[in-house]
């Protein structure tokens, strides 16, 4: 054995030491970066919320003030376009106009491009931050690639081998999930027997052949087109209550402090979600989760209703302090009436938002296999985003309740339209959500057992005429 030297020593300490400086120094330089990417990261998710709420959650009061002068409904129209293209390029253009003494045309044209930037610009972070879009388009696209595929099979009959079908790893016949008036879809991935001996792999190029994971993930997502639809109605309440609550309390006392509330709706709608989440994963056992989310997103929906009902009230005691103070065509004075009044209904409006529009994604997430958890939450809220567009449409078709101001129109008779149709919408989402709560339907199908012998071979002869 070679002897240990004091000199090797010496130098092997010193080379473990210069070891140790150079990881430190990598340490440090990797956490610095990372500091950096997180400072960048969380300046664009504060500077995204401070638009969120500061501007954008506003943009009707903007709209409707001196010197812009939009009457309501045209004001109404603009800021459900940018919910619904759903902030932060048109702030230039919008802080130019600010400083313009005169309504004119050339303001207005200034104002729209400003709502549409801005619309865009929302979309650009939250694809940034989110990365669903891709995601979402890519997915619908394999909807319809399926459809396509079982419309052109659809002279052929059910499969009866898991044999027939293409990249069946777990030797299903009837495939998951197993509804009846989806069945016909399973036709999309049978490998079509042919004489020119086609490989599955050119079927597949040739349009005409998907796989079974294909096939599942359609099956899915079509299985929830029922409950995404009573969240238009939803989505309805939703647009409403973000553009009329704030021109409600924009002439209250003290004027000014609708951002409070703004801020007080965004606290009710962490707490609700934040709530649900520790009773569910404390209190609910593993075997009624399924049950509890359901109970939550309708909880959400009986709050919509209980929302629409306090602002209908409130702004029928708001209209009578306006006519006995003599306001009603009076839109600079403040009304005397304290804008806390609305505290209730904006509360509301984000406690349904955390219950019911967060309690969808939590229960699609059981539903669906973890790569598509990003696409099915990008498909709740273009189904929300469309409710922007039925607001306008519901504005337009009930525009005899509006005038040129909010205090000559009868906005508490549209929000006792919309307490009827959002207790409607409850009915409904009740009766939906008994379809999603019989039996265990995130468990994987069993597999069926194949046809054998005579009876195979008279189903092939039936599949292939």
């Amino acid at each position: 054995m070679i002897p240990i030297t004091v000199p090797y020593l010496k130098l092997h300490s010193s080379f473990r030491a210069i070891i140790r400086k150079l990881r430190f120094i990598s340490w440090i330089s990797y956490n610095i970066c990372f500091c950096k990417a997180a400072l960048i990261l969380l300046g664009l998710i504060f500077s995204h919320k401070l638009v969120d709420i500061a501007v954008v959650a506003v943009l009707i009061t903007y709209l409707t003030d001196y010197p812009r002068n939009y009457n309501v409904v045209e004001a109404a129209r603009l800021v459900n376009l940018q919910e619904g293209i759903s902030a932060s390029t048109g702030l230039v253009l919008l802080f130019i106009t600010a400083f313009e003494e005169a309504a004119s045309p050339l303001l207005k044209r200034l104002i729209l491009i400003g709502v549409v930037l801005l619309a865009v610009g929302k979309a650009g972070m939250q694809h940034f931050l989110e990365i669903t879009g891709p995601a979402a388009g890519s997915s619908l696209a394999v909807v319809f690639r399926v459809v396509k595929a079982a419309l052109s099979k659809r002279h052929l009959n059910n499969p009866y081998s898991s044999n027939q079908l293409y990249r069946n790893d777990q030797n299903q016949v009837h495939l998951f999930p197993q509804v009846k008036f989806f069945r016909w879809l399973d036709k999309a991935a049978i490998i079509e027997p042919s004489t020119t001996l086609i490989s599955p792999e050119e079927q597949e190029k040739a349009g005409r052949l998907c796989t079974v994971a294909q096939v599942r993930d359609t099956k899915l997502m079509l299985k929830m087109v029922p409950i995404w639809t009573t969240f238009v109605v939803f989505g309805l309440i939703v647009s409403t209550g973000q553009t009329f609550f704030p021109e409600q309390g924009n002439q209250l006392n003290p004027k000014g402090f609708i951002t409070y509330l703004l801020v007080i709706q965004h606290l009710s709608r962490v707490f609700g979600n934040f709530l649900c989440n520790r009773l569910l994963s404390k209190w609910v056992p593993e075997a009624k989760q399924k049950g509890a989310k359901i109970v939550r997103i309708w909880a959400g929906m009986v709050l919509s209703t209980i929302c629409c009902a306090v602002a209908w009230r409130v702004e029928v005691h708001r209209l009578i302090i306006i006519n006995n103070k003599g306001l009603l065509d009076n839109t600079d004075e403040v009304i005397p009436m304290s804008i806390f009044w609305l505290a209730p209904q904006f509360c509301l409006l984000g406690l349904m938002k955390g219950l019911a529009r967060d309690g969808i994604n939590k229960f699609l997430d059981d539903q669906f296999p973890e790569p598509m958890h990003s696409c099915v939450s990008a498909i709740t809220e273009l189904v929300t985003g469309f409710a922007s567009f039925v607001n306008i449409v519901s504005v337009y078709f009930n525009k005899s309740l509006f005038a040129d101001t909010l205090n000559s129109s009868r906005l508490d008779e549209y929000y006792k339209m919309l307490t009827i149709v959002s207790f409607i919408n409850i009915c409904y989402f009740w009766w939906i959500s008994t379809f999603y709560t019989r039996g265990d339907d995130t468990a994987e199908a069993d597999v069926i057992p194949q046809a054998t012998g005579r009876e195979e071979e008279e189903d092939f002869k039936v599949i292939v005429v």
